[in-house]
C-alpha cells in the first residue's frame, strides 16, 4: 500500500538561481521606440477617424449648398440666354423698321 506524501517545506530546499542570458538582458535594456511608434500610429488613426466622422456629419450641408449653387448658376445662365435672345429680337425688329422706313 502506498502512503501519501507529506507536505514539504520548500524553504529548506536550495533551488539553483537562474542567471539571465544575453538575450534576456537585451530584452530588458531595449528602448521604447516601438512603443512611441505605436502611439504615433494610433494618434494618426484617431485623427483619420475624426476627419471621416466630421465629413460624414457635414455631408448633408455641403450637398445642399452645392445643389443651391448649381440651381443659381442654372437660373443665371437661363436668364442671360433669355436676355441675349431678347436683344437679338430687338435688333432684328429695329433692322426691319429701318428697312420699312427706307422703302
Amino acid at each position: 500500500m502506498k502512503s501519501k506524501p507529506s507536505l514539504v517545506d520548500y524553504n529548506f530546499i536550495n533551488f539553483p538561481k537562474k542567471e539571465l542570458s544575453e538575450l534576456q538582458k537585451k530584452i530588458i535594456k531595449t528602448d521604447n521606440s516601438k512603443l512611441y511608434l505605436n502611439l504615433f500610429m494610433i494618434s494618426i488613426l484617431c485623427i483619420g477617424i475624426y476627419v471621416l466622422y466630421s465629413r460624414m456629419t457635414e455631408k448633408e450641408e455641403i450637398d445642399s449648398k452645392n445643389k443651391k449653387d448649381i440651381l443659381f448658376l442654372n437660373e443665371y445662365i437661363n436668364n442671360s440666354l433669355n436676355y441675349m435672345d431678347n436683344l437679338k429680337t430687338l435688333q432684328t425688329l429695329q433692322k426691319i423698321n429701318q428697312e420699312k422706313e427706307k422703302i
